[in-house]
C-alpha cells in the first residue's frame, strides 16, 4: 500500500493498550486473553475472596474491582457473537 509516496506495511495483529486486534475484527482472541487475565487475577486473590475477616459486600466492591474490570477491559469494540457471550457466561460462574 502507497500513500503519499510512503511506503506502509500491512500488519495482522495489532497489540495496542494489552489489547488484541487482528486484521479481521475478531474479538475472540482478545476476550480469551482477558478471561485468562481475570482468572489468574482471580486466583492471585482467591485469600482475599475466601476471607471471614472481610465482609461479603467488601469482597464483591474488590471483585468487580479488580477482576471484572480486567475482564471487561475494551469490552465496548467487542463485536458479541453468541459464542463470545457464552464464554463470558461461562466465566462469571
Amino acid at each position: 500500500m502507497v500513500i503519499t509516496n510512503e511506503k506502509k506495511v500491512h500488519c495482522q495483529l495489532l497489540i495496542n493498550l494489552e489489547t488484541f486486534v487482528n486484521d479481521h475484527w475478531d474479538h475472540l482472541q482478545e476476550i480469551k486473553c482477558r478471561i485468562e487475565k481475570a482468572r489468574d487475577t482471580f486466583l492471585i486473590m482467591s485469600k482475599l475472596f475466601e476471607s471471614h475477616n472481610l465482609k461479603q459486600d467488601m469482597q464483591v466492591r474488590s471483585l468487580r474491582c479488580y477482576v471484572v474490570s480486567i475482564l471487561c477491559y475494551g469490552m465496548k469494540a467487542w463485536t458479541l457473537t453468541e459464542r463470545i457471550q457464552r464464554k463470558l457466561e461461562a466465566f462469571e460462574m
